[in-house]
């Protein structure tokens, strides 16, 4: 046996090991609940700065239909 592991001896994990295993690891119910709470959590922190549009309007002297 030679010092050096061959390609055969490493186990790139346990995927690779159990072939029949699936990769899943939440339930699709779950996956699905946790992308709509990241996404409506986006896009309420992207409309969040829109009030203070009209404070900046005033402070800084732009046009309204900027």
């Amino acid at each position: 046996m030679s010092l050096t592991a061959s390609r055969h001896d490493r186990s790139p994990g346990l995927a690779a090991s159990e072939p029949g295993r699936s990769r899943r690891l939440l339930p699709p119910a779950a996956a699905f609940a946790g992308s709509a709470a990241v996404f409506a959590t986006l896009y309420v922190a992207a409309g969040a700065p829109t009030p203070l549009l009209v404070v900046f309007e005033q402070q800084r002297h732009f046009p309204p239909g900027c």
